[in-house]
């Protein structure tokens, strides 16, 4: 055991497993550069910072990092400390050497943020740790504890998953992480399987209870708990309904209890614990169920759903009466049609919560979000006749789908600013700590090889200090409105401190290009916060104040009640409706006084950004409520479309009276329909539909940018007339990959309007029925920059006769066909089933909703998928048919060969020539019968003439989505003929 100031802990060797001293290497985020020095001799140190379990510090504290060389005398490390988005800051200072080598390197803590301590070029060479990446250590400085997180329960917006609180209440990390995150909430579960693990024995309840520490250790730390109960024995249900893994475990989610009495039995005994054991709460929350969805999280009926809550419900009133039960704790906003089908059956005279895993899509702000808790509130209204109080179950976003840690980040703080905004009482947030069987999840890494389930060393990635300074400033606030008026893709909310009673806003550009916003305060003086916690005092002027925005928000406090408040006495201005203007054109408005005001006569300006109008305009009033000004305006032809505000300011003989905002929405002038493609072969047909939609008429041309070549088309539209416009296009010569165009109407005051639309010139013939093979159109894959792949940049090709191929597609009623006539100087598969994709053989994707948002909820998305991915292969064993994504509601499994499914696999290789001849049936691709008349498509023809096989894989690729990345976005879209 080493002693240092400050630090108290083991120095293990390793946290970071060896850290060695290697030949010259530069390597960094944005540099890929080699310089060779003369080698040094491999030197191993033992490097960890003083908080090694848990590197989280608040603002001030001690922080530095410790590194004990294994050989006194050895040259010392060089560290470099970087931020969230691979900058360097600065270099780290090291310490003299302590009598036995150790060195210590002193790190900042006066400012909040994440930061990364690097080894600098040439110094170390630094492994991957758990799912740490290699080549960094991880810290995070957030602000001061909040000792009463939930304002003595007041508030419980914050919740986690993984934390295992009741589990290690004296083990770091948790619960210790709970005050560095600011985590106001935390679940409790006493599910049955737990309580009564053995059917008939009922003194198990009263051990339970008597061991039961979590009442008051919540109770001290003012976390606010809330209770599962949504799990029971297997030996409490039906065990033919059970899976046969699901019989060997010790609890389902997924089934009713045979018996409702014995059910019953349980709750009868453990809400009435738990009303007293927590009976310092004002209520208790019981979540119910877990991811009841119809058929692959929930085994029985809708009915026997309906059935448990009314138990539960029955219960929970009768023992607690400040009791609320929550559910149905549906697995994503993609379950909203099963919610509703559970209201028709009477769920809503059962629950007092509705609870959701609030999981949508990625980006946050392009999930709909706001639109889904619309929704949902709507059907409360329709079928329960109120609101129900919102809380969110369970939301997380892998790195993986976002792309990087610190798009997690941007991605887990916007889903909790917009989710407070809109008014949901509780965000738990998915998970602590990544873990292997589902990766990326977390946000910390976890720094233990396996990366197994409650790590006992853990750190964190940029969303902890992103979140906790989110929850620092809108904790325990409400949703007042959305600013919805500074530009495409520029978000932000205001809020209320219901402490304090400040306003508040929260900006953040969405699109990542880092824009420059006014935003009018109405304040002298206001409070700048980053997205980490660091505050500003800033100084306004004449109440604007000039915003550089990130992807990650900055907040803005003590912004005008008056502007920004709902109004609860007459407002300045009276019938202040959003003015909606089209550019290019000229606009008159009124603006009408809602108060008295102390002059006679003022005047009136209104100044909106000027990218919207060419000038500001003003006019002179009456100091009467009711009195009225007209202000012209001249709307610029390209405008940015959207919502926008403008400064109203009312000045009399002494200066401003009175200020308010006024909220403008520039419209386009035409409405462009989606481009629709149609034809065959070489020749097709582009059609869109334009509309005009302004009150004047409108006149210019329409022109089609497409292979660097343009047409054009006159246009003139009355107000509401619409036509149809018609180009008739060439398919490009590699219609494997999608072909850019661009579609802009240009008016004759010189507005412009877009519609960028990637086409794909891929048919799904009809099948012939005399003959499928013979007669189904073949189009070429040659190997271009776009369509090949190889492992490695370097690897030989030689052209059309080392790989290339022809590819047709055809469809009848019930099957799918799929021909590829693959060309190959050497054809060969001895490559194991699982792996064939490593030799000759074709990989299959098809998407049979093209466009559908994908759910962020791994596991809900393997269930609602409409995609799959298939690998077919002759082999040194026979044809093969492997299937590793399968669609959802499908029968089959995952990552296994597929069994007489009534998918074939014809053909095989005469000389260089393989044929494949695929036969899939629709129901097998789409079990849930959802295709219409187009089909998300894409192949991989992979080769390797090499011993032994892999390292010089080469492939042609009909679009993507199946190598570079998995994502479905990059099908193509073939349309049904």
């Amino acid at each position: 055991m080493m002693r240092f100031s400050g630090f108290t802990g083991t120095l293990l060797p390793l946290i970071v497993p060896c850290i060695a001293i290697a030949p010259l290497v530069t390597a960094t985020a944005h540099a890929q550069t080699t310089t060779t020095a003369a080698p040094v001799a491999p030197l191993a140190w033992n490097l960890d910072l003083n908080r090694a379990a848990q590197p989280l510090y608040e603002r001030g504290d001690a922080a530095f990092a410790v590194g004990i060389p294994q050989k006194i005398g050895t040259t010392v490390p060089r560290l470099e400390l970087w931020n969230h988005r691979g900058e360097k800051l600065a270099d780290l200072m090291a310490s003299p050497p302590a009598a036995d080598g150790s060195i210590t390197w002193k790190l900042p803590s006066d400012r909040m943020g994440y930061f990364e301590i690097r080894p600098a070029a040439g110094s170390l060479s630094w492994p991957a740790l758990g799912s740490r990446p290699a080549g960094k250590l991880t810290f995070a400085v957030v602000d001061k504890i909040v000792p009463n997180p939930s304002r003595d329960y007041k508030t419980h917006f914050l919740s986690i998953q993984g934390s295992s609180y009741a589990g290690k209440l004296n083990t770091p990390p948790s619960p210790n992480v709970h005050r560095y995150i600011g985590l106001q909430a935390q679940a409790m579960d006493y599910s049955w399987y737990k309580l009564q693990p053995k059917a008939g024995d009922f003194s198990s309840f009263d051990a339970y209870f008597a061991a039961d520490k979590a009442p008051e250790q919540i109770r001290q730390d003012k976390i606010w708990p809330y209770f599962y109960i949504s799990k029971n024995p297997t030996w409490a249900v039906d065990p033919a309904r059970l899976s046969e893994s699901g019989r060997k475990g010790v609890a389902t989610s997924n089934l009713p209890p045979q018996d409702l009495k014995q059910y019953e039995a349980y709750l009868e005994r453990v809400v009435p614990h738990i009303a007293k054991s927590y009976n310092y709460l004002p209520y208790r929350v019981y979540e119910v169920m877990w991811e009841p969805v119809i058929p692959w999280g929930w085994h029985g009926t809708a009915q026997e759903i309906v059935d448990m809550f009314e138990v539960v419900h029955r219960v929970v009133h009768k023992y607690d009466p400040n009791g609320r039960v929550s559910g149905p704790t549906l697995s994503s906003f993609g379950d909203i049609p099963l919610y509703e089908n559970l209201l028709k059956l009477g769920l809503g005279k059962t629950i007092d919560v509705s609870g959701w895993h609030m999981y949508s899509g990625y980006p946050a702000e392009k999930a709909g979000i706001p639109a889904a808790i619309a929704r949902i509130r709507a059907l409360d209204q329709q079928y329960i006749g109120r609101d129900l109080p919102l809380f969110g179950t369970e939301f997380g976003l892998p790195e993986a789908k976002a792309g990087s840690a610190e798009n997690q980040a941007y991605g887990m703080t916007a889903a909790t600013l917009i989710l407070k905004a809109e008014g949901v009482q509780q965000h738990t947030l998915f998970y602590l700590s990544d873990y292997a069987s589902e990766p990326g999840y977390g946000l910390f890494y976890t720094d233990v090889s396996g990366t197994p389930y409650a790590p006992d060393k853990i750190s964190p990635k940029p969303a902890i200090p992103m979140l906790r300074a989110a929850i620092d400033q809108i904790g325990t606030a409400r949703g007042v409105g959305k600013l919805d008026y500074l530009g495409p893709d520029v978000w932000g909310y205001v809020f209320q401190d219901e402490e304090s009673g400040q306003f508040l806003t929260a900006i953040w550009d969405a699109s990542g290009n880092n824009r420059s916003v006014s935003l009018d305060t109405g304040a002298g003086n206001v409070q700048v916060v980053d997205s980490f916690g660091n505050r500003e005092a800033r100084a306004t002027k004449d109440g604007l104040i000039s915003l550089q925005l990130r992807r990650s928000p900055v907040y803005v406090r003590g912004v005008s009640a008056e502007l920004f408040a709902p109004a609860k006495g007459a407002p300045l201005l009276q019938n202040n409706a959003t003015w909606r203007v089209f550019r290019g054109q000229k606009t008159l408005q009124t603006l009408q006084l809602g108060r008295a005001l102390p002059q006679k006569m003022v005047d009136v300006s209104v100044a909106l950004p000027a990218e919207i109008a060419t000038s500001s305009a003003s006019a002179k009033m009456s100091g009467t409520p009711g009195a009225k000004a007209q202000i012209a305006l001249q709307i610029a032809p390209n405008a940015p479309l959207g919502t926008f505000v403008g400064s109203v300011r009312v000045r009399g003989a002494n200066g401003t009276v009175g200020r308010a905002l006024q909220r403008v929405e520039v419209l386009p002038e035409l409405q462009i329909a989606p481009a629709q493609l149609q034809g065959a072969g070489k020749q097709w047909t582009l059609q869109s539909r334009v509309k005009n939609v302004s009150p004047t008429r409108w006149v210019g041309q329409a022109a089609l940018n497409f292979q660097n070549a343009s047409q054009t088309r006159s246009v003139a539209l009355s107000p509401g007339q619409e036509t149809r416009l018609q180009f008739a296009i060439a398919a490009p010569s590699d219609v494997s990959q999608k072909a850019p165009s661009n579609l802009e109407l240009r008016s004759s005051t010189g507005s412009r309007l877009n519609m960028a639309t990637p086409l794909s010139f891929f048919a799904v013939q009809k099948a012939d029925a005399n003959d499928v093979w013979n007669r189904m159109a073949l189009m070429p894959i040659r190997a271009t920059e776009k369509t090949i792949y190889r492992t490695f940049a370097q690897s030989k090709f030689g052209g059309d006769a080392d790989l290339s191929a022809q590819a047709g597609y055809a469809h009848d009623a019930n099957n799918l066909y799929v021909q590829y006539v693959v060309e190959d100087d050497l054809h060969r598969n001895s490559a194991s089933s699982t792996q064939m994709w490593k030799q000759d053989s074709i990989q299959l994707a098809f998407d049979v909703a093209p466009g559908r948002e994908i759910s962020t909820n791994d596991v809900a998305e393997a269930f609602e998928r409409t995609s799959s991915e298939w690998g077919f292969a002759f082999t040194s064993r026979g044809p093969e048919i492997y299937l590793w994504k399968p669609p959802g509601g499908s029968s089959l499994v995952a990552n296994s060969l597929v069994p007489d499914a009534g998918v074939r696999l014809e053909g095989g290789t005469v000389g260089t020539t393989t044929t494949y001849h695929i036969t899939i049936p629709w129901n097998v691709i789409d079990p849930r019968n959802q295709h219409r008349d187009a089909l998300g498509i894409a192949a991989t023809i992979n080769d390797s003439d090499s011993e032994p096989g892999y390292l010089d894989r080469r492939a042609l690729l009909l679009f993507g989505g199946i190598i570079a990345d998995k994502d479905v976005a990059n099908y193509g879209r073939a349309a049904l003929q």
